[in-house]
């Protein structure tokens, strides 16, 4: 036999006895297992619904403080909507790289938004948070508030906290959203400060 064929040969024996040793019950999904299927990891999931949530809270501060000011200060429409398409990014994000169910129902009458993260409703700290923005004489320190907290928050996600060689997120996807929602955080801060 020639070279060719008993090279071809062996390299099927090797992959058959490969393959036989691999059984699917014992397999464990890796951080690298879960990048190969797209999916995020662990901790990536868990800041992913922890944005959601911050999002919301500005989402619904920025629609509050402009159901009060009106058109005086549209900016909060503007900035409000914004914070709905990161939301949305967001969620999109958590629901086709995870195996997170969530749940958005509006009530019909009310127009009430309820949001669920697998079994989680909105968590009461944020809630707390939410009712003492509103009560700030100056709305607009609790825009910048709010903003620099997302700016802090995408950072983080971004860079790494301890080591910046190291990002919390390491699936493309997330650390490309990251990236732009740091950005548009960064625009909303510019356009309070104006």
């Amino acid at each position: 036999m020639n070279a060719k064929k008993i090279l071809a040969v062996l390299s099927f024996v090797l992959i058959a006895i490969f393959l036989m040793g691999c059984n699917q019950e014992d397999q464990v999904l890796t951080p690298v297992d879960s990048l190969q299927k797209n999916y995020l990891t662990p901790e990536e999931v868990l800041g992913v619904i922890d944005m959601i949530w911050s999002e919301k809270l500005a989402r619904d501060v920025y629609t509050a403080f402009y159901e009060v000011s009106g058109d005086d200060l549209a900016q909060f429409s503007t900035i409000a909507a914004s914070e709905q398409g990161h939301m949305d990014r967001l969620i999109y994000m958590l629901t086709n790289h995870s195996e997170i169910i969530v749940t958005v129902v509006t009530d019909e009458v009310t127009g009430e938004e309820t949001i669920t993260i697998g079994e989680e409703l909105f968590p009461a700290d944020l809630q707390a948070q939410y009712d003492a923005y509103i009560l700030y004489p100056d709305p607009l320190v609790a825009c910048l508030e709010i903003e620099q907290s997302f700016i802090d928050d995408y950072t983080y996600y971004t860079t790494g906290n301890v080591d910046p060689a190291e990002p919390v997120v390491v699936h493309p996807s997330l650390f490309n959203l990251y990236g732009s929602l740091l950005l548009s955080s960064e625009n909303h801060l510019a356009a309070f400060t104006k």
